[in-house]
């Protein structure tokens, strides 16, 4: 017999599964990247994340309401998908939201503990 097949052939111990529901990834931070108000789909999707990650869903929690995979959710999130106006009012109801109200781009300020990012000089002083 091949030293190989022996190795596969014996029994591994059995571990035992963790007990209760999977635990879910902490929820991100709002996203802050700059949207143009002209770009609507980029200004909803931008919303839909906002809203999604507010009510800590994930993407697969939103795609199953939607009847869509998480990775359409991404992409309409992000503005690398097209989506139909069905979908949007999909959306928009699965996060609590009017559509009107997610073709808005809102102000969105910093948290109040974090602290804008300040980059060092790189000008050389004369001396």
């Amino acid at each position: 017999m091949h030293p190989g097949l022996a190795l596969l052939m014996t029994k591994r111990p059995q571990v035992p599964l963790s007990e209760g529901p999977p635990k879910k990834r902490a929820p991100r931070r709002v996203p802050d990247v700059a949207v143009s108000p002209d770009d609507l789909p980029a200004v909803f999707g931008y919303n839909l994340k906002v809203a999604r990650l507010e009510r800590a869903m994930t993407l697969a929690d939103v795609g199953r309401a939607a009847g869509m995979t998480g990775q359409g959710v991404s992409k309409v999130e992000s503005g690398r998908s097209g989506f139909t106006l069905t979908t949007m009012k999909k959306l928009a109801d699965i996060v609590g939201l009017e559509v009107g109200d997610m073709l808005k781009l809102p102000v969105v300020e910093p948290a109040s503990d974090e602290k804008p990012a300040s980059r060092p000089s790189r000008k050389k002083s004369k001396s």
